[in-house]
């Protein structure tokens, strides 16, 4: 139960404690700063917490990266391996131990991959093994060592593609991929000096270092032979070690390694760490320098307010010939100055308020400069960053097509016969290829046209010879679907264009509606306008979304993510052919219904005139 008497009794204490104007203000000040404070301290702790997370993002996506690169470097020793070993006249020479044979085709190997520390072919002679052939020949001599010598028995005794633990071989580290022959193996050691200068220019900072360990933990790459901290199962963030070292790592499945990406703890957060010591330094001297001016200044201000308070009274009193009469060279001087002489001064006030408007507008005016300024910059980043896919594609696309064309080799069995399961992988690897470079290309044609490096090639060609080729390609695939395909167009239809353009992006068109299109019909229209002439392509598909239709000629944007599940793709098509249309001199429009269908209209002059082209010639 409350007890009244007592809390009245302390209202009227604290009510009979009076503080003094002095006093009020450090009270005022205490309160006023406790949220600054409080604001420094919490603003730091989100900074680092931010920081925190950023670096673990930025370790994942180093490491996940590099784990593809190792993946890759492995993987290609592996098909140097497999290529040479599905070779008729290096299996001959294996099999009739032919040793001058078998050295030029590894001499060959050796010096193309530039990956290997040596190649060798082991055979085995009364249930012994022994180096056959290798190259350098200095090699010759590894299958005396115990460690490795088992590791050869267990792989003749368990035929099959593999990779070894990390073997000390002449002070220095090794691991060696085996390729199993009839009554023989091929062997490379892979040269992990080579890949760690690879690793040595791609880890983000100095001090960081990767890490790479076999299934036993031991180290394949990095320092020590054994890593003494146990890992989880799943991956992630690990902090370990004396010093604090912070590292992300990820397992990988293929050759069954574990990479590290290792940074010490004081230099990933250095810059946190420094922004704690002068946050704590500054609010230090902050609660310093204010509590001696407010001290200061505290006392300036009370001496002359009861001088201030005699002289509202007497002037409130109606004696106006009174003057206040105060020299503190501060505020609470101008402020009687301003009991003297209040009419005077209201005409100054208004021509101060006008200075200040003045100064107000020139500042805005310099902001808006500073924000052009940055827009500028903002324009100038965003074409570097097009240039750069520009670039990038272009390299991509000389492996892909690389990949390609090895892997129809090898399904066209020009390397040897294949099996039908061989085959159907091939198969899927050309269509994933095939898919991959066209997502290539369309990256690279977006990126080259808002890198302003598109060239239009104008000439003349007859539309509807160009629609009827076209209807002959996709027809197969509507026929497929069990689609109508109607073409509909007057002949005779003269253009003046970029002819693979118009194509791209008529075609683009076609495939979309025939994709989304599960059944009813395909229709291409074609007709001639005053200026120019249309083509139209319309389906009875899925249809789109009315608030959908003002965002689907944005990059890699589809109608919404179970479009994207379906049907696949990248919205990239629709952004591409809007973007080659405007450069045309013409336009695309889009009518569409939910579950009705769309209709797709492309609208182009009959000529395109040499002075609009060369807007778009690369530099």
């Amino acid at each position: 139960m409350i007890n009244w008497n007592k809390v009245y009794d302390i209202k009227n204490r604290l009510s009979g404690f009076n503080l003094t104007l002095r006093h009020k203000l450090l009270v005022l000040f205490f309160i006023i700063t406790l949220p600054f404070l409080v604001f420094i301290v919490f603003t730091f702790s989100l900074v680092r917490k931010t920081v925190s997370s950023q670096m673990d993002s930025y370790q994942k996506a180093v490491v996940v990266s590099v784990n593809k690169l190792i993946e890759h470097y492995i993987l290609n020793c592996q098909k140097s391996l497999t290529t040479l070993a599905s070779e008729k006249n290096f299996r001959y020479a294996v099999s009739v131990k032919k040793r001058d044979l078998i050295n030029l085709n590894l001499k060959r190997v050796f010096v193309k991959y530039k990956n290997f520390s040596f190649l060798g072919i082991v055979g085995r002679r009364n249930n012994k093994f022994y180096m056959l052939s290798s190259y350098p020949d200095d090699y010759s001599t590894i299958t005396e060592y115990e460690e490795i010598y088992n590791y050869l028995k267990y792989s003749f005794n368990n035929p099959s593609v593999r990779i070894s633990n990390a073997y000390n071989f002449r002070d220095k580290k090794e691991v060696i991929l085996v390729y199993p022959l009839r009554g023989a193996l091929l062997i490379g050691g892979i040269d992990l000096n080579n890949l760690s200068q690879l690793l040595e220019k791609v880890k983000p900072i100095e001090e960081s270092r990767f890490i790479i360990l076999d299934p036993n933990s031991g180290i394949i790459m990095g320092e020590g032979d054994k890593f003494e901290h146990k890992l989880p199962d799943s991956e992630g963030v690990i902090k370990y070690g004396k010093d604090k070292n912070l590292a992300y790592y990820v397992k990988n499945e293929s050759i069954n390694w574990q990479i590290l990406l290792s940074s010490p703890y004081r230099v990933i957060y250095r810059s946190s760490i420094y922004m704690g010591t002068l946050a704590i330094i500054i609010v230090i001297l902050g609660i310093s320098t204010a509590l001696f001016l407010a001290s200061y200044f505290s006392k300036k201000v009370t001496q002359p307010i009861s001088a201030l308070n005699k002289g509202a009274q007497i002037l409130g009193s109606g004696n106006l010939s009174y003057r206040i009469m105060l020299n503190t060279g501060d505020e609470i001087e101008e402020l009687a100055k301003e009991f003297n002489k209040m009419g005077e001064e209201l005409e100054k006030s208004y021509d101060s308020l006008g200075e200040k408007i003045k100064n107000a507008t020139r500042n805005l005016e310099n902001a808006y400069k500073e924000i052009e300024e940055k827009n500028v910059a903002l324009r100038k980043a965003d074409k570097m960053k097009s240039e750069f896919l520009a670039s990038m594609s272009h390299e991509l696309r000389t492996p892909m097509n690389a990949i390609i064309g090895f892997t129809a080799l090898l399904s066209d069995e020009v390397y040897g016969k294949v099996s039908k399961k061989q085959k159907e992988t091939y198969e899927k690897i050309m269509r994933s290829t095939n898919h991959l470079l066209k997502l290539i290309n369309d990256i690279l044609d977006l990126s080259k046209i808002e890198a302003g490096r598109i060239k239009l090639i104008p000439e003349k060609f007859r539309v509807d010879v160009l629609l009827k080729e076209l209807s002959e390609e996709v027809k197969p695939l509507a026929m497929e679907k069990n689609l109508e395909f109607i073409l509909n167009m007057e002949n005779d239809i003269q253009c003046f264009n970029d002819y693979l353009r118009v194509r791209q992006v008529i075609m683009n068109l076609l495939s979309n509606a025939i994709k989304f299109t599960k059944e009813g019909k395909v229709e291409i229209k074609a007709g001639k306008l005053t200026e120019g002439f249309f083509v139209e392509v319309s389906d009875t598909g899925i249809g789109i979304k009315q608030e959908d239709l003002e965002h689907i000629f944005d990059e890699f944007v589809q109608a919404d993510g179970s479009v994207t599940r379906e049907f696949g793709g990248t919205g990239l098509g629709l952004s591409i052919s809007r973007k080659l249309v405007n450069m045309m001199g013409g336009k695309i429009e889009v009518k569409s219904e939910l579950e009705k269908g769309t209709v797709f209209k492309v609208i182009l002059p009959y000529e395109n005139k040499a002075e609009k082209v060369n807007k778009h010639v690369s530099v």
